[in-house]
């Protein structure tokens, strides 16, 4: 009777010299890519306005109460809750502003807002704010 294999060869059931390449060469591998991932974030993730310049929008402050009017000889400033002068409606102005102002009425809101509730009319409990 022959051997099954020659003298010199390894037995390919997983007993060879390798085995421990076999078992342990996925985790390594996995390691090293993990290694080469946290790399690259750490070497590139430093100060994040640089280039970015170009595609900053400015930040606007805009003050939630105008300052009183200061016109001569008057006493009492004017009421916060009124409209602008003139009737004049600053834009974009949400629901519950108009509410503030009192002036939810003198404005369409749309066929898309449910003025009960003052929010886009969609069934949804997480529906935004209707805008002018």
């Amino acid at each position: 009777m022959q051997p099954s294999s020659p003298s010199g060869a390894q037995p390919e059931n997983g007993t060879s010299g390798n085995a421990a390449l076999k078992r342990w060469g996925p985790i390594a591998g996995v390691l090293a890519v993990v290694a080469v991932g946290v790399g690259v974030l750490v070497f590139t993730g430093g100060d994040d306005d640089e280039g970015a310049s170009d595609t900053t929008i400015a930040a606007v402050t805009i003050p939630e109460t105008l300052p009183p009017d200061t016109t001569p000889g008057e006493t009492t400033p004017p009421d916060e809750t009124a409209p602008p002068a003139g009737g004049e409606i600053t834009f974009p102005l949400s629901f519950s502003q108009a509410q503030e102002q009192g002036i939810v009425d003198d404005i369409e809101w749309g066929k898309r807002c449910d003025t009960e509730v003052g929010r886009i009319a969609v069934p949804d409990f997480f529906a935004p704010e209707c805008f002018a």
